[in-house]
């Protein structure tokens, strides 16, 4: 499917064969729709008449013969030139193959294959070798890649990498193009839904933005195989998930831990699952993350209580107030009722004691011993990296977080300008959190985002 072309065709709703319409399937900036040239729906513009304008599946057949399903289609009428009624179709994803088998038949997909932008160098692996002949020449060598490697396994699923490489040995143009690339095979081992790979595939891309500590695109085009491997089955995936806009370094080939590094630190399989896992406890945090780190544009101030949110959603779910409780002070008129307890009425210790706690749980830490708490196995790789103790690290950015939040002017807190600064500190240390949970040593993060393009405007000189 060329995304850059327009297909006419002929559509229809399922079940509904017999009322079918002419359109046009478009593509803009990378986002395909549906313009077809009447309505589904009978006497449309009728207000009596109830328009569908949500439908799950669409069915179609485009020209050079590519059938097509259209998945959770939103439509909207409106009048064209000279009052000719037009339906826009709007949809998640479209299905398409030259095999009718599409429309015709209930196709069990068990495997997505999918590609990342930063797959081909994050694997490092090439199938290409510059050689030099005897007579002085140099020629290329091709060597077969390797199998087709296991990144992850369980029961339900597993993740492998598929080696491309072109070869080009017969050909009439002056210029041979060769090349090389690596996808992804997300392939099923029980009987789940396409949206269940869907979802999977959106923590798989999360979780190469967080080692590429950058925007990472997922291609909009994705291949599937039935379970009896019957192939020339395409998605295209009509849910773009950060928009536009560009990354910071888009170095890609600047990757905080390689496939390779990976394997040297730990075991591939633990390291996936242990993201899924992971994935369903922060879920929201990791989202705010990954918004952040994939989203250049987004105003500071925004981009900072993002990430404030994300730390804090993170401690809550740490549980650790109750470690603060001890460290609450009491009230000079809240300590003399005690004492006054204890010696004029001779309260019992236990009691003191439990009234005591009480009065301190109703008191609650305040955010900032909270996230010193949480932070504090961070603490030396904070002041390593930027220069900066954990106390005043903590106390500018909650002190800007309470004054955005809630307008509290406690100082010291962020001035406009170095809100950009502050907001890739808070990106490495919370990346750093995840990727320490999911079992790397700080040493090694620490030394990687030392040397990553995003962060060398905060990184400490030494």
């Amino acid at each position: 499917m060329n995304p850059s072309k327009t297909y006419k065709g002929i559509f229809w709703i399922a079940g509904e064969e017999d009322n079918s319409k002419n359109g046009l399937l478009k593509f803009s900036n990378g986002v395909a729709y549906v313009e077809l040239f009447d309505s589904f729906d009978k006497d449309p513009i009728n207000i009596k008449t109830k328009q569908r304008d949500k439908i799950c599946c669409i069915h179609g057949v485009l020209e050079d013969q590519y059938c097509c399903i259209l998945n959770n289609c939103e439509l909207k009428i409106s009048n064209g030139l000279g009052s000719i009624l037009e339906t826009r179709i709007k949809f998640d994803y479209f299905y398409y193959s030259s095999n009718r088998d599409l429309i015709l038949k209930k196709l069990d997909f068990e495997k997505v294959e999918f590609n990342l932008d930063n797959l081909f160098p994050w694997i490092g692996n090439t199938s290409i070798e510059t050689v030099q002949q005897p007579d002085g020449k140099y020629g290329l060598n091709y060597k077969e890649p390797k199998k087709v490697d296991t990144l992850f396994s369980s029961e339900s699923h597993s993740l492998k990498i598929k080696h491309i490489t072109s070869i080009p040995l017969i050909t009439d143009k002056k210029n041979i193009t060769i090349e090389q690339d690596t996808t992804l095979i997300l392939e099923s081992n029980s009987n789940h839904s396409i949206t269940e790979s869907f979802v999977l595939i959106n923590k798989i891309h999360d979780l190469f933005i967080l080692i590429n500590a950058d925007k990472v695109e997922l291609d909009s085009t994705l291949e599937f195989t039935t379970n009896t491997n019957e192939k020339g089955f395409f998605g295209y995936n009509n849910l773009k998930r950060f928009g536009n806009a560009k990354g910071f370094s888009k170095q890609g080939s600047h990757n905080l831990f390689t496939l390779s590094s990976l394997q040297e630190r730990i075991d591939l399989n633990l390291f996936f699952s242990s993201w899924f896992s992971m994935y369903q406890y922060y879920k929201y945090p990791i989202e705010l993350l990954i918004e952040c780190l994939s989203n250049a544009s987004m105003n500071v101030q925004h981009k900072f209580i993002n990430l404030m949110y994300s730390l804090d959603v993170m401690q809550q779910q740490g549980k650790i107030t109750g470690d603060l409780i001890g460290n609450i002070e009491l009230s000079t008129k809240e300590k003399n009722i005690i004492e006054k307890l204890k010696n004029e009425y001779k309260v019992d210790n236990n009691t003191i004691n439990s009234l005591t706690t009480r009065l301190k749980k109703i008191k609650k830490p305040d955010l900032k011993a909270k996230i010193n708490k949480f932070l504090n196995p961070y603490s030396d790789f904070i002041h390593n990296l930027f220069g900066e103790s954990l106390a005043d690290f903590v106390e500018i950015t909650v002190n800007t977080r309470n004054y955005l939040s809630h307008e509290n002017n406690t100082v010291p807190r962020l001035e406009i300008e170095a809100f950009d600064k502050y907001n890739l500190k808070l990106e490495a240390i919370i990346l750093t959190i995840f990727l320490h949970q999911l079992g790397i040593k700080l040493n090694d993060i620490e030394l990687q985002v030392k040397m990553h393009n995003r962060f060398q405007r905060v990184i400490r000189r030494t």
